[in-house]
């Protein structure tokens, strides 16, 4: 008996694996830092956003829109600060905020929303313009980290993953290749050190590449006393560099 129950449940699992399910936690880290934007039809009432939940799982701290009736449009972005329509700054705490909003829903019964939310990257949730069936909240978040937004149903909710951490600096500029081709550098290092004279950044400069820099084969630019390193293709750990000389 012991042993069919345990064929049974490899089996269902390795179903529910395949059709994109996961442990919880092994969700992986959001990396995307783009506005998010998604319409549904409009349905005949409006739907209620009965409760914000907030929670930090493996990687990235969560907040959940309990939604009663059918799933909302939305969408998501990143901005500076967030403003009200009469021009009034929210005060939100966090680095940048995130502004949730949802459309249509029912303004007249807005969810409460936490005091504090005990976590280390979303900081503050703060609701605003609650009016015309748009319900917005701006979310402060400790640095423009990635971040996702995703629906779940059986109950209806909507989901806000952010990051713990940064997403890894990379450059798309194909032009940077010194081989000529399409692949993307990773920036590895920036290292300082004494030469003669310093070269200042030219403002004139459409890439904003430095006024006097030179460049080598293998895609190192020196501006003045600055030097950045570029390598291409797979990304390697970088090594302990010696202090620079003249």
């Amino acid at each position: 008996m012991t042993t069919r129950r345990t064929i049974t449940f490899v089996a269902a699992l390795t179903l529910a694996l395949l059709a994109g399910w996961s442990p919880a936690g092994a969700a992986p880290t959001p990396t995307g830092t783009s506005d998010v934007v998604v319409t549904h039809d409009e349905p005949a009432t409006p739907a209620v956003v009965s409760g914000i939940r907030l929670g930090r799982h493996r990687g990235h701290d969560r907040l959940v829109f309990d939604i009663s009736g059918t799933m909302p449009s939305y969408s998501a972005r990143y901005v500076r600060a967030a403003y009200s329509e009469g021009g009034t700054r929210v005060p939100v705490r966090g680095a940048v905020v995130l502004v949730v909003s949802l459309h249509p829903v029912d303004t007249t019964r807005p969810p409460a929303v936490p005091a504090r939310t005990g976590l280390s990257t979303i900081q503050d949730v703060v609701g605003f313009d609650h009016h015309a069936g748009y319900l917005n909240h701006a979310i402060g978040v400790s640095d423009r980290n990635g971040f996702r937004v995703f629906e779940l149903a059986n109950p209806t909710r909507l989901v806000v993953d952010v990051a713990h951490d940064l997403p890894a600096p990379t450059s798309t500029a194909l032009r940077a290749s010194p081989a000529g081709d399409d692949r993307n550098a990773t920036l590895t290092a920036i290292r300082t050190g004494a030469h003669p004279g310093t070269t200042a950044w030219s403002s004139t400069s459409p890439d904003r590449t430095p006024a006097c820099a030179t460049s080598s084969p293998t895609g190192t630019a020196r501006s003045g006393s600055t030097w950045a390193t570029a390598r291409y293709g797979t990304p390697r750990a970088p090594r302990p560099t010696p202090a620079l000389g003249r």
